[in-house]
């Protein structure tokens, strides 16, 4: 047993045991690194050796999809065994069920649609995997509203005959499976498959539906589709089959189930029907429709083609002009329509999602960076920048410290592309990561020696930027950076060659590396979406560069800034000294307004404004209110 506050393999702080079950005692728990929420599983199998939950654990966590939590480790903890996995936000199904929670039939169909497909990821994995405890308690509805399926636990690889049940939610065949082993008839196992996670599937929407349980006992289930419940027939029809006490009258696999959910109104009576009618009734005139049909089809696939082309070029024209914000609006209206999923060719589609990633990366955001580069690699198929994808998203893993990841990622990369000078780039960033720098330096400098497109240089520059920084030589750091803006300007770019001179100016007092900072700030400021920080940037420049007006201008960009946040102390601190500075009559308003936001700010917040501002503040303040701050 573990309890609160204990720290498992330095990096995990226990919160508190959230929850029990066949399978194990689940803890929560905050990763200390990454300080963010995660579960923390004690494996209960006796029947399993450490090398084979170790190899299992491996498989988990290779997965990768959005309705299933990510498994990042396993540990062993005072002789326990246990998986750390994300932790999902939201109430599970069973939660729903207990406080008597309406759900629309839209909601079922679009959850059973999720479950689907994620269990139709899970059977065509190598190894494949079967889930084999599906129930309300383990399908946890997102605060976005999507499912996410958990408890995917240990021992259902491959052939697995048994794992722990649940006698409401299991299939036949396991329940025969477990009486065997009670009885000790190991022979007369029966091998389950992809439709015992059906069957509970469906047992679970069966309960979602009439607040029931179902019995894996009983070989004729009460009928939903003759019980006239609350749902549609067509839906009542597809439960049923689902529930099927004979695994061959069930769905085969969870494919299957979602395109018999697709055409589910095709199974209503009214519409058989209705169906029979117009075959007949059509049968005369099917020249007219088919001709009509042509036609039509013309016409939409003309229209759908014209506007996919616009969205495409919008998607293009935003990305060039730097608008991020409309750029992922685009890409992701070109991903997630269908008509034009259609119309893209796997490399485009590759470029899209590629750039979607660059986004990301350039926000921080690597979890949906890597997310996107991803499956740029997946797309992408005789593109000439496939090897850049490929390297991007190596980065992207290392940049979230997901290494081994990464380093398979680079043995794909060497074997489709063997003499990209990108193996060289993510060679270097994991050197970088792993403290080797002068490595890390040589890599860098030998994939620039390849030659390759400005995409390449703009990378390797980039990091021997990093690299420079790190061993605090400021020039030699500026330079790179300059170099990876040649190369290729980006506001990531940008805003680190900023960063160094500004650093530079600060240790050498020289207000002519201000200069320099001061271009790079306002050329993000002018071209891209300056952040908060490349405003505040911005402004400390103009204070201390050596244009005679620098305070005046800077006056102007912070009170532009004001204008859309009104309760930011730190511009108004800024403001306080820049307008002193210049004899401004408003300093004592800025000073006074200043002091009022920073009495209200919690004490982390304060922390973030760095002590000469404050010092200057606190002199400017006493000047003009004649009272200490």
């Amino acid at each position: 047993m573990i309890y609160p506050g204990e720290i498992i393999d330095n990096t995990y702080q226990v919160c508190n045991e959230i929850g029990a079950g066949g399978m194990g005692v689940i803890y929560l728990a905050i990763h200390l690194r990454l300080n963010k929420y995660v579960v923390l599983k004690k494996l209960k199998n006796a029947n399993a050796t450490l090398s084979m939950l170790r190899n299992e654990v491996d498989v988990l966590k290779s997965l990768r999809h959005t309705y299933l939590p990510q498994v990042y480790d396993f540990i062993e903890h005072n002789g326990d065994l246990y998986t750390i996995i994300d932790y999902i936000e939201g109430y599970d199904l069973k939660y729903y069920l207990d406080h008597g929670i309406e759900v629309t039939e839209s909601q079922l169909i679009k959850w059973l649609k999720q479950l689907c497909e994620v269990l139709s990821y899970l059977h065509r994995h190598q190894p494949r995997i079967l889930h084999l405890d599906i129930k309300p308690a383990n399908v946890i509805i997102q605060t976005n509203g999507d499912v996410c399926l958990i408890d995917f636990g240990i021992s259902m690889l491959g052939n697995d005959l048994l794992k722990g049940i649940s006698y409401d939610y299991s299939s036949p065949e396991q329940y025969y499976n477990a009486c065997c082993i009670d009885g000790g008839q190991y022979d007369a196992l029966v091998e389950l498959d992809e439709r015992t996670d059906i069957y509970s599937l469906g047992a679970t929407f069966y309960e979602m539906i009439t607040r029931l349980k179902p019995s894996c006992l009983a070989a004729l289930q009460p009928c939903l589709e003759c019980a006239q419940m609350p749902v549609s027939e067509p839906l009542a029809k597809i439960i049923d089959t689902a529930v099927s006490y004979d695994r061959e009258g069930r769905y085969a696999d969870a494919l299957k189930l979602h395109r018999a959910i697709d055409g589910m109104f095709k199974l209503s009576q009214k519409y058989r029907q209705y169906l029979t009618i117009q075959i007949v009734c059509s049968a005369a005139a099917c020249l007219l429709i088919f001709l009509g049909c042509y036609l039509i089809y013309s016409g939409i696939s003309n229209q759908l083609k014209s506007s996919f082309e616009a969205d495409y070029n919008a998607y293009l024209a935003a990305m060039n002009r730097f608008d991020t914000e409309t750029a992922v609006t685009q890409a992701k209206k070109l991903i997630n329509d269908a008509g034009y999923r259609s119309m893209m060719d796997g490399d485009t589609t590759a470029e899209v999602y590629h750039g979607l990633g660059d986004v990301y990366y350039e926000k921080g955001d690597f979890q949906n960076a890597a997310d996107c580069y991803e499956k740029a690699v997946q797309s992408v198929t005789e593109s000439k920048n496939g090897d850049i994808y490929y390297r991007d998203y190596a980065i992207s893993l290392i940049a979230r410290e997901r290494y081994q990841e990464a380093k398979e990622v680079l043995a794909q990369l060497s074997a489709r592309y063997p003499d990209s000078p990108a193996g060289h780039l993510i060679s270097a960033h994991l050197a970088f990561r792993e403290g080797d720098l002068p490595k890390a330096r040589e890599l860098a400098q030998t994939a620039l020696a390849q030659g390759g497109d400005s995409n390449t240089r703009y990378t390797a520059y980039l990091l021997i930027g990093d690299i420079e920084a790190d061993v605090g030589d400021l020039d030699a750091a500026a330079v790179a950076y300059q170099k990876a803006i040649s190369a290729r300007e980006t506001a990531l770019a940008l805003r680190k060659r900023g960063s160094v001179l500004m650093k530079r100016g600060a240790l050498e007092h020289f207000s002519s590396s201000y200069d320099e900072a001061l271009a790079t700030y306002r050329t993000i400021y002018d071209a891209y979406m300056p952040t908060d920080e490349d405003v505040f940037n911005l402004a400390q420049c103009y204070l201390l560069c050596s244009d005679p007006n620098g305070a005046k201008k800077c006056i102007e960009v912070l009170e532009d800034y004001v204008k859309r946040e009104p309760e930011s102390c730190r511009s108004y601190i800024l403001l306080s000294i820049a307008a002193d500075s210049v004899d401004d009559s408003r300093a004592a308003e800025y000073c006074r307004k200043a002091h009022s936001l920073y009495v209200q700010m919690p004490e982390e917040e304060r922390a973030g404004i760095d002590k000469e501002s404050i010092r200057q503040i606190k002199t400017v303040y006493k000047r003009y209110l004649k009272e200490e701050w």
